[in-house]
């Protein structure tokens, strides 16, 4: 990582005012390293969770550090920040360790006192917290919101220091792995012949969390408090069902944490008032829960299909021990734990399967035939299906937007500089790809996208649309456009120019593109 890649700054949260180098001469040294837990390298990863889903991407390091013994009263010693230039990042993958450079922490300092060290990543709300005590940070509750039906720009993530010497003495290593704030549901729906029909469904989530979270994981609490947000999606009328983001054959839900445990049952000592409960249904805020709401299709044997509405819970809400007669607290705690609520840094992977008839719009079915495997976030795997292949089709130019073409290919499009001109095609298959445009050429100033020139596919039609940035100038322009799709990481440049054929990827012969031209 370069050093001019990031800006580094630190506030002694002492009266400290002399900087100091992390490896005086004749001494030891001190190594930073940080990195979100990520899966083994083993594993198969998901490689769309990285640029394109912003689940790994850090621009902001906040480590803090505090004395021994350090009380809520107590200010931290030291406050070093790190941050990424504009439209730069200072890491975007999991597993592998960047260092964080800085002469903030020398070794004398490191070796000699037994410090308490906390990273968080893109929390911009820590900046110039000079002398933030232990107490304070571990009340700051996330001032980022999440925001559905897009993909989130940053996740705060937090971590503890580690600290390990080498034998020599002579380096201290202080590593962090962060681990994010929020919640990911992902559903995935099939027929009863283990079909996946979630393109025929609707859905949406309930009561999911967009604020109200803790900064630092040791300092979340169940439910969070009263600064909780939980927020439904729209569901007044049949029609105005939404979807939200897919990745390949599933769903794809944010949520900060959220606990639906009913804290009206348990008395001050954390056992319940009534020792004698035995129904799921008596332990839940019903208003708390978060859940989805699905409206999905089944076919019965006579090939009638009807759709019905299911309501779909995001983790068990029962245990197998669950009509004992008494409960400890520590009993309760460990129901509380696995049971009705979603975790941070936790991915929740729920299949169901449509078996039959389910309810109605204003009274769902509560599903039975489905299961949730919950892992923590570092621990997730996904199956690559090579044989999906990439198929598109090019819709063309709509030739209200462009005056015309100058060769008998149609491939130069001499554009209207009073109006964007408009590029329509569609990714068939698979529909878990993404796609990206890009005008290269030398005189790419005079031409600029028009909204959004990068998307997931899906079976409705993507659009291009590109302007004149000097329409009233009378030299000649031109560039070329280049459009690409990326399935598991591996891109592909697409042929628009025959609109009207299924295409799939031409890996060996020529690819022919548009030159985009302004012309008097």
């Amino acid at each position: 990582m370069l050093l001019a890649a990031i800006c580094l700054g630190c506030i002694s949260c002492s009266d400290e005012t002399s900087l100091q180098q992390s490896v005086p001469e004749g001494n030891g040294q001190v190594k930073i390293q940080y990195k979100i837990a990520g899966p083994s390298l083993s594993r198969a990863t998901e490689p769309g969770w990285s640029r394109d889903w912003h689940e790994n991407l850090i621009t902001r390091i906040d480590l803090f550090v505090f004395n021994e013994g350090a009380t809520d009263t107590d200010q931290c010693y030291k406050h070093i920040e790190a941050s990424a230039e504009q439209g730069q990042y200072l890491s975007d993958k999991a597993n592998d360790y960047e260092p964080l450079p800085t002469d903030e922490l020398t070794y004398e300092e490191v070796s000699e006192n037994n410090y308490t060290y906390y990273m968080v990543a893109n929390c911009p709300q820590l900046a110039n917290k000079d002398n933030i005590t232990l107490g304070e940070l571990k009340q700051a509750m996330i001032e980022t919101a999440i925001v559905l039906d897009k993909k989130q720009d940053l996740f705060v993530m937090d971590g503890e220091g580690v600290r390990t010497d080498t034998n020599d003495g002579q380096t201290i290593t202080l590593s962090f792995d962060l681990a994010r704030a929020a919640v990911k549901i992902r559903l995935d729906v099939k027929d009863k012949t283990g079909k996946s029909i979630l393109g025929q469904c609707k859905y949406s989530f309930q009561n999911y969390v967009t604020a109200g979270t803790s900064v630092m994981a040791e300092s979340e609490a169940y439910g969070e408090g009263t600064s909780q947000s939980r927020i439904c999606m729209e569901r007044n009328a049949d029609e105005a069902f939404p979807t939200t983001m897919r990745y390949g054959e599933k769903a794809v839900f944010y949520s900060y944490p959220n606990d639906w445990f009913d804290e009206s049952l348990l008395n001050e000592g954390g056992t319940f008032i009534d020792e004698e409960i035995y129904a799921k249904d008596d332990l839940i805020d019903e208003e708390k829960q978060t859940y989805i709401l699905l409206k999905a299709p089944f076919t019965n044997e006579l090939g009638e299909t009807v759709e019905s509405y299911y309501k779909v819970p995001v983790n068990f809400t029962i245990a197998d021990y669950n009509d004992k007669v008494n409960f400890s607290a520590d009993n309760i705690k460990t129901l509380r734990d696995t049971y009705y609520r979603i975790k941070r840094n936790y991915i929740y992977d729920i299949t169901v399967t449509i078996d039959h008839v389910g309810g109605t719009y204003l009274n769902p079915e509560e599903i039975a035939n489905f299961t949730i495997d919950a892992n923590p976030w570092e621990r997730e795997d996904f199956e690559v299906k090579y044989e999906d292949n990439l198929s598109y089709m090019s819709n063309g130019w709509d030739e209200n937007t462009i005056l015309g073409y100058l060769d008998s290919d149609e491939t130069i499009v001499h554009i209207d500089p009073d109006q964007p001109a408009v590029l329509h095609f569609t990714i068939q298959t698979p529909s878990y790809a993404t796609w990206r445009a890009q005008l290269v050429g030398e005189d790419l100033n005079y031409f600029e996208f028009v909204d959004e020139h990068s998307g997931d596919a899906s079976p409705a039609s993507q659009t291009i649309s590109i302007q004149c940035k000097e329409p009233d100038s009378d030299d000649r322009h031109s560039v070329t456009l280049y459009v690409y799709a990326s399935i598991f990481g591996q891109e592909y440049e697409l042929d628009l120019t025959n609109p009207q054929q299924s295409l799939t990827p031409n890996t060996s012969g020529e690819i022919r593109r548009f030159t985009i031209l302004q012309a008097k």
